[in-house]
């Protein structure tokens, strides 16, 4: 595997996030939700049919990780060194399709430090399964993506470490504060969106990886272990199919 490496300075808005937080105090902001429809989640881990198309996960303060595994249907639970209750349980809903299931860090209108709460959330997809959107929110997390297949993978993140291994995602975008991406990729994406402040990504592919990548701003660098060609404003890597944009704009 060769490896690409970008940098990321400048600034961007996170989309779809619940809660707010500075970043330089992120041990000391607290979790605020307020999410539609809150009446009708459940609390605590459960299951999913395998019919679910779209994931979403609004996450604080400890990791995520979401993996292929020998079973027939999703499987999602949290751990932590503390005893939860019914405000700092993770909260679950599954839409009236049966085809969105949304995972909340806690209950709604609850407010919790960061700092006094750190927990795991593991989510387990069918090994065969292909699912159409994966979107993680949050602050404060690690995320590990193992073996998934969807077509969309979105993350909205400030101080997040984000890891793809061995994933088939058709496009990836990443917004985030002070955040680094590290995904192997044995076939690469269609298109690959980075937007970030104080952030980086490390992509390791194959030897005929190709890609073209376009930067915006000039806060922005690129290295590579293959070969690049430079066409303009574009740096191009072997047949330049997947197409990365880099923003960081200061």
């Amino acid at each position: 595997m060769k490896k690409i490496f970008f940098i990321l300075l400048g600034t961007v808005l996170l989309a779809s996030c619940t809660f707010t937080v500075n970043p330089e105090a992120l041990k000391n902001a607290e979790y605020n939700s307020n999410y539609a429809n809150a009446s009708r989640y459940t609390c605590g881990g459960g299951t999913a049919p395998a019919t679910i198309e779209d994931l979403e996960i609004n996450w604080v303060s400890g990791n995520v990780v979401i993996e292929a595994y020998d079973g027939t249907e999703v499987e999602f639970s949290e751990t932590c060194d503390k005893a939860l209750n019914d405000t700092t349980s993770l909260y679950y809903l599954l839409d009236d399709n049966g085809t969105t299931l949304t995972i909340q860090y806690g209950r709604a209108k609850s407010k919790v430090k960061m700092a006094d709460l750190s927990k795991d959330l593991l989510i387990r997809v069918p090994r065969q399964m292909r699912l159409e959107d994966i979107e993680v929110n949050g602050a404060g997390y690690d995320a590990v993506l193992k073996g998934i297949r969807c077509e969309s993978l979105e993350c909205n993140s400030v101080s997040t470490d984000i890891t793809l291994e061995k994933c088939t995602v058709e496009s990836v975008e990443v917004n985030g504060v002070d955040d680094k991406l590290t995904a192997t990729f044995e076939q690469m994406p269609d298109d690959i969106e980075l937007n970030g402040v104080n952030s980086e990504a490390v992509l390791y592919v194959t030897e005929t990886a190709g890609m073209t990548i376009e930067t915006a701003g000039m806060a922005t660098d690129m290295r590579s272990e293959l070969p690049v060609a430079k066409n303009g404003h574009k740096r191009i890597v072997g047949d330049g199919s997947c197409d990365i944009e880099l923003n960081g704009v200061n």
